[in-house]
């Protein structure tokens, strides 16, 4: 029986790191025995990019959507999409498909998908990585701020997405549809110094010849007063020439902070609201290092975050309060 690996993310967890460096590095790859196919993307054209990613299974993210709209997605029938997959893993085993929309994929869809992989015969293992909450809220944040341009409060941002993080409940759809044995779950290593290799290794395959390779690190992460004052500059000024400026003028000179925490009672507030959910992750799925990793991070007394200032934030903030 071929395997597939189905990479659902989850968001905030290097998964765009992972895709395109498992592109970048095709050839290394496959002498580990796996395969990255690149060509599944360019067998459609998209009605718009809300649903690109870095990853290479963009059709699956669209065919998610189908009944949404059925004139925009149109092109995305479920059944012309699992087609042209067949067509393009002809002859092919050990896949590894990727895009963390498909966290998100409605279980009647999951079936639909499982049921066209039996006939393929693959057996669909979903390789899903988690990270701790407290982390994840802070990197969703900083998403906020600097894809989206928001003004809101990080307490703000946090409120609106509390069940996202609650891994749980999405490791449940996956195993119902998949079996429970199937779901490969790790925990997300923010210090890992090649992401993609322990990503390989995870999957049981020999991840050496990828340990030696220069990756390139997407989306790497600022400090959440960097961000927090990146939501200043979008807000104060809308001429991008002028804002560029600014944003690059912050790039030097880098001291260090005490790190940014959130308030004890929100901290304590969020290890409560997902202690059960991550009980039952760390029992059933985690292996037992993870499980303790995960814990440790969600301790109410422990600092998280990224404390990183440059001094030329200090005169820009100064700046920014006197409107000059």
């Amino acid at each position: 029986m071929k395997r597939l690996f189905l990479h659902v993310g989850a968001p905030k967890t290097g998964t765009s790191t992972i895709q395109m460096n498992l592109l970048r590095h095709g050839s290394a790859l496959a002498s580990t025995g796996l395969c990255y196919p690149a060509g599944f993307n360019d067998r459609f054209e998209y009605p718009h990019r809300h649903f690109i990613s870095t990853g290479n299974a963009n059709p699956l993210a669209y065919s998610m959507r189908f009944g949404n709209d059925t004139e925009a997605y149109r092109a995305f029938h479920p059944e012309s999409v699992l087609a042209a997959l067949s067509e393009e893993l002809a002859d092919r085993e050990n896949i590894v498909l990727s895009h963390e929309d498909l966290l998100f994929a409605p279980p009647d869809w999951l079936v639909r998908f499982r049921d066209w992989a039996v006939n393929e015969k693959f057996t669909v293992q979903p390789v899903m990585f988690v990270r701790d909450q407290l982390s994840w809220h802070i990197s969703n944040f900083q998403q906020h701020v600097r894809q989206l341009m928001s003004d809101n409060s990080i307490h703000e941002v946090v409120g609106k997405s509390m069940a996202s993080p609650d891994w749980t409940r999405f490791t449940q759809k996956f195993s119902r549809v998949f079996g429970q044995e199937q779901l490969i779950v790790r925990l997300y290593r923010q210090t890992e110094s090649n992401l993609v290799a322990y990503f390989i290794a995870q999957l049981g395959f020999d991840a050496e010849p990828l340990r030696h390779l220069e990756l390139d690190n997407l989306n790497v992460s600022a400090s959440v007063q960097v961000a927090r004052l990146m939501a200043c500059f979008h807000h104060y000024s809308r001429d991008k020439a002028q804002q560029q400026r600014m944003l690059s003028a912050i790039q030097d000179s880098p001291v260090q902070l005490p790190p940014f925490t959130f308030t004890t009672e929100v901290r304590e507030l969020l290890a409560a609201y997902y202690a059960a959910s991550n009980d039952e992750l760390c029992e059933t799925f985690l292996p037992e290092q993870d499980a303790a990793a995960l814990k440790a991070a969600m301790q109410p007394d422990i600092a998280s975050g990224d404390g990183t200032l440059n001094a030329s934030l200090q005169l820009a903030a100064e700046i920014l309060s006197r409107k000059i």
